[in-house]
């Protein structure tokens, strides 16, 4: 999820969850009870807190694929980081408030951030520092206008009623939960049209990995992939419409969301397609394979869970491999996180990305 939803579904759990501070009899200044704003403010700013780990790409690509949304998205670092947080905020209202007071809302705010990346495709370290295995159920886009939008939405409700903003703000996080499990019903029916395209393949689901992940501008849309060997089998389908002829038109015209919107195909109609994962010559697989495996790519492989060459260059001075990740391409339309390594004639290796088609050293 982007930082802000993150920071905004903070906000409407904090409220969900406030409870009555009650003061002391006899209450030193910095023991007044905590006001609304500011518990709501609390859940606000540490729901956006873990992505501070973004800071990471200051040392370089190769630091940001390794820590992004590792430490800082934590289940067992959850209780130290919403301490931080806690004792940052009791220090910048001048001790007016003690650090406890905002501890239960970082906690809670720092746990809903978690939980919205685990439900994306790009996967979270949450069991860090004691392992590296990244977790995601990809029931959600990164970026879903329909999950922000209920938060947003909310949050308004909130402020414009504040008598019910609490029973408002628990009704706005009962529909985000249902919404998130209608995406977990969507995606095992996803699953099962790449269970029925397996069967029918003579597909050994047992031994070659289905996955099925969402996708932009609709819940609806799904991403399809098997990968049969070194082979990829690719489909995207729209759950929800039946075959048009207005759906499936394609015009050179068309903008980026509309290029978008006409990739998705109703299931009646769904297309299948085929792309190897190290290329079509057989000549050149072993070299780009050689290259995939080798020692510069390792924090890369870390990163890709379904690595597919996108791009190959020979010259005099050696040989070069790109790869990018299944999870991030969108048909001929985008391909993000492209990474690969130069193996030159020297045998020396340099690891490079691609920034507008050009070429750049990664160090």
């Amino acid at each position: 999820m982007d930082t802000l939803t993150h920071a905004l579904s903070g906000a409407l759990l904090v409220q969900a969850l406030y409870f009555q501070q009650t003061q002391p009899a006899s209450p030193k200044p910095e023991a007044r009870p905590l006001p609304y704003w500011l518990w709501v403010l609390s859940g606000f700013l540490a729901g956006a807190f873990p992505d501070a780990d973004a800071v990471s790409s200051l040392f370089g690509t190769l630091a940001y694929l390794t820590h992004h949304r590792g430490l800082t998205h934590s289940i067992f670092m959850i209780p130290l980081w919403a301490g931080l947080v806690a004792l940052i905020l009791s220090g910048l209202s001048l001790q007016r408030y003690r650090w406890q007071q905002f501890y239960l809302a970082c906690f809670l705010a720092i746990s809903i951030h978690i939980a919205g990346d685990v439900i994306t495709a790009y996967g979270t370290m949450i069991f860090a520092p004691f392992s590296n295995i990244k977790v995601s159920w990809p029931v959600t886009f990164i970026i879903d206008l329909y999950f922000s939008g209920i938060i947003l939405f909310s949050l308004l409700a909130c402020a414009l009623v504040k008598r019910h903003r609490q029973k408002i703000a628990l009704a706005g996080m009962l529909i985000l939960v249902s919404y998130v499990a209608a995406g977990g019903l969507l995606r095992q029916q996803a699953l099962n049209i790449a269970q029925q395209y397996a069967s029918s393949n003579n597909i050994d689901i047992k031994q070659h990995p289905i996955a099925a992940i969402a996708q932009p501008l609709s819940p609806f849309n799904w991403k399809l992939m098997i990968l049969q060997q070194d082979i990829y089998h690719i489909a995207y389908v729209d759950l929800l419409h039946e075959p048009s002829e207005n759906l499936n038109r394609q015009n050179t015209t068309d903008s980026f969301l509309e290029k978008v919107s006409r990739l998705y195909q109703p299931v009646k109609e769904l297309e299948w397609q085929r792309y190897p994962q190290f290329g079509n010559q057989k000549e050149d697989s072993q070299e780009i394979q050689n290259i995939w495996q080798s020692e510069v790519l390792f924090d890369i492989r870390q990163f890709m869970m379904f690595p597919v060459l996108s791009r190959v260059v020979k010259n005099e001075q050696g040989y070069c491999a790109w790869f990018a990740d299944q999870r991030f391409i969108l048909g001929d339309i985008r391909t993000p996180f492209q990474f690969g390594a130069c193996h030159h004639i020297d045998r020396s290796w340099d690891l490079v990305g691609l920034k507008d088609n050009r070429m750049i050293k990664i160090k």
